[in-house]
């Protein structure tokens, strides 16, 4: 029998505990605040969730097709009503309660598809619905309202205060700004050094005018 004890295998250690060691301290340094980018605003909590647009619903997964189709619905109507700023209240009440009459009356319309025929009872519900939607829909348009971007006369005023200042530093024409206040198309306004330009053309005309009277 042999006294020799056997030899310790060595004890391999993983290469990721040695890839972890060799890390600098710049690259285990928690980021600093100041370079995380800042999150969004949060809604009003003292706002219900519908209020603030988090919910359609109470207590109802808003990720179910009948609630997204709903969204969409409601989305499509307001955009074509210049947006949520451009609508009431009331309107967006309306354009609510019609999406939901339209995600209701394309279910109908899945069950009709599926069986190949109306059942008569359905029918008469269907068509009773979309009257009932037509009326709502008729209350707050049924055209595309247009959003009011025309700006105002103080707009237009600072606008061209802004592109004179940067034509005299030369940093941009004054036509860059505003093509309109360039062209002078504001009505029953005058911009600054119009009136001049106009005694000084109107001058030019005299004078052209006598030196021609003198030459003859």
């Amino acid at each position: 029998m042999s006294n020799t004890c056997p030899s310790r295998r060595p004890i391999l250690r993983p290469e990721r505990f040695s890839r972890s060691r060799s890390k600098t301290v710049s690259e285990v340094a928690p980021v600093s605040p100041a370079g995380r980018p800042r999150a969004a605003p949060g809604k009003d909590p003292l706002k219900s969730r519908i209020t603030n647009g988090s919910a359609l619903l109470p207590g109802v997964d808003g990720r179910s097709p009948w609630v997204r189709r709903c969204k969409d619905v409601i989305a499509a109507h307001i955009s074509d009503m210049g947006g949520e700023d451009n609508t009431s209240a009331a309107e967006r009440s309306i354009v609510r309660r019609a999406a939901t009459m339209t995600v209701e009356l394309e279910r109908l319309e899945s069950r009709f598809a599926l069986a190949g025929q109306a059942d008569p009872v359905d029918l008469d519900l269907y068509q009773r619905t979309a009257g009932n939607l037509r009326r709502l829909l008729e209350a707050v348009g049924l055209q595309r309202r247009a959003r009011d971007v025309t700006p105002t006369l103080t707009e237009y005023l600072k606008a061209a205060r802004v592109a004179a200042t940067d034509a005299e530093l030369g940093a941009a024409p004054p036509t860059a700004v505003s093509p309109r206040i360039a062209r002078n198309e504001l009505p029953g306004v005058q911009m600054p050094g119009d009136a001049e330009s106009a005694a000084v053309s109107e001058i030019g005309d005299h004078g052209g005018l006598a030196n021609e009277g003198g030459a003859t």
